[in-house]
């Protein structure tokens, strides 16, 4: 008899123990989801919050100054010696800086995984890179002549591994059609 009892005691610990394992792997796939969808939230968070920067005026007014005057500004002494001071230049005048901050910024968010590279790559944001950083090239080289080779690396990153991206991906980088609008649109401006 007391075999019987330590038989059915044994059997139904065997049954609680798999309830428990079933509804520990059920708890597991719980959290795992909840954990998802709060990395989804938080993504989207961060999405948001480089989109509103990127619509912002101060964002434009910074992006069509590379585009469409630094080239010429650079040719000025007083302001490209004004260039080697990187931050302590005013960004009234140096709006270059506001966009080599705002995707230096973005850069770092990529490489620290905090934003989905994809989401940046897909997005109108990184085109808005890839012809910053190529309108960009001069004033890098003066920041890094003064302050070194890092300067702007984060940016750098968003640049190479966005193009490794495109290139995997399909996407074309032959903006000169995009270059050649913005142009055409500041001339119609002066």
């Amino acid at each position: 008899m007391w075999e019987a009892l330590t038989a059915v005691g044994t059997i139904a610990s065997a049954v609680v123990i798999a309830v428990t394992v079933v509804m520990a792997s059920r708890q597991v796939r719980l959290t795992a989801d909840q954990l998802e969808q709060l990395r989804r939230a938080t993504q989207f968070q961060g999405a948001m919050a480089i989109f509103q920067e990127q619509t912002s005026p101060v964002f434009w007014g910074g992006i069509r100054f590379v585009m469409t005057e630094l080239k010429e500004r650079m040719t000025d002494e007083a302001f490209r010696n004004e260039v080697a001071l990187v931050g302590m230049a005013d960004d009234n005048i140096h709006k270059e800086l506001i966009i080599l901050r705002a995707f230096d910024n973005i850069g770092l968010y990529v490489k620290q995984r905090l934003i989905e590279s994809e989401v940046i790559y897909s997005s109108p944001v990184f085109v808005r890179a890839i012809l910053g950083w190529e309108a960009l090239q001069d004033v890098i080289a003066v920041h890094r002549k003064s302050l070194g080779p890092w300067m702007w690396g984060n940016y750098e990153y968003l640049y190479i591994e966005g193009k490794r991206w495109a290139a995997r991906n399909g996407r074309s980088l032959d903006l000169r059609s995009v270059v050649q609008r913005i142009e055409a649109s500041a001339r119609r401006e002066t």
